[in-house]
């Protein structure tokens, strides 16, 4: 299955996959062959799941103005060649009229009170939002970050340490969501016996002073997609670490680890499964 995290290296070859393009944009889970993959703007590589579309279409969010630096780009260059390109129209003199003692501003008071609003008019916020355009995450520092996991088939506490020290140190270089992305697709694509090692990896970067001093940005990450990646690739099965994985959300609640509308979509996805 080549639509996985970790195509063959013959497909790899061949096709030039890149991770971006075998992924969610959004939930970052990697394709399968149930999936549907959406390319929400013209000119854009990014792809979104059939769930994440679902969803935004729900919330009127579809197509989104997220990190699509291709399609946001090009539609931007060419408003502004839009706007050059129209001729500027020349103002007509208007007379310079004063009425001193009727208290009504005079003509010239009016032109000038009209430019001022016109100067002072919000701007559009599609073009705000289109100038906050997210930097794209690195895909080699995503594809290092994945093969290292490829480690991490058990609860090994030695290699969870070693695996939450290399997040830590990714935080500080400003590569935290490239980390993120890695461990989501390890979950999503490890054998099911495989996958309660993840989520315990994701327990301890959540935990670690790098993550709690530097503005829980894991936690916000992981809190964006975390009752999805439950609902798909939680372990069902004591064999597959399903006790386990209930007292790690236990934890998560008892310490208010994420927010309580997130935790309760989790304990949602517990519920429906047992």
């Amino acid at each position: 299955d080549c639509l996985s995290s970790s195509p063959c290296e013959e497909c790899a070859a061949v096709h030039s996959h890149d991770i971006a393009r075998m992924s969610c944009v959004i939930c970052a889970v990697g394709a399968n062959g149930a999936d549907v993959f959406t390319r929400a703007i013209p000119g854009c590589e990014h792809q979104y799941c059939g769930l994440c579309v679902d969803g935004l279409v729900k919330d009127k969010k579809f197509p989104p103005l997220i990190c699509c630096e291709d399609g946001l780009a090009m539609q931007k260059q060419k408003e502004q060649r839009d706007r050059e390109s129209k001729p500027m129209q020349p103002k007509a003199d208007k007379p310079n009229t004063v009425q001193p003692k009727s208290g009504k501003p005079t003509t010239s008071s009016a032109t000038a009170k009209q430019a001022t609003d016109k100067t002072a008019t919000p701007q559009d916020p599609s073009q705000v939002a289109a100038t906050k355009v997210a930097v794209p995450m690195d895909k080699a520092r995503i594809s290092d970050y994945l093969h290292k996991l490829q480690e991490l088939r058990t609860r090994s506490k030695f290699t969870i340490e070693v695996l939450t020290e290399i997040a830590e140190r990714m935080l500080q270089d400003n590569h935290w969501r490239e980390a993120a992305a890695a461990l989501m697709q390890r979950i999503a694509s490890a054998p099911p016996a495989e996958r309660i090692g993840a989520w315990c990896l994701m327990d301890s970067i959540l935990r670690c002073p790098g993550n709690v001093k530097g503005g829980r940005k894991y936690t916000k990450e992981f809190a964006r997609h975390v009752p999805k990646l439950a609902a798909r690739h939680a372990p069902i099965t004591p064999e597959e670490g399903s006790q386990q994985f209930d007292r790690i959300v236990s934890k998560w609640h008892r310490d208010k680890i994420f927010g309580h509308d997130v935790l309760r979509m989790i304990k949602q996805t517990q519920v429906s499964e047992k």
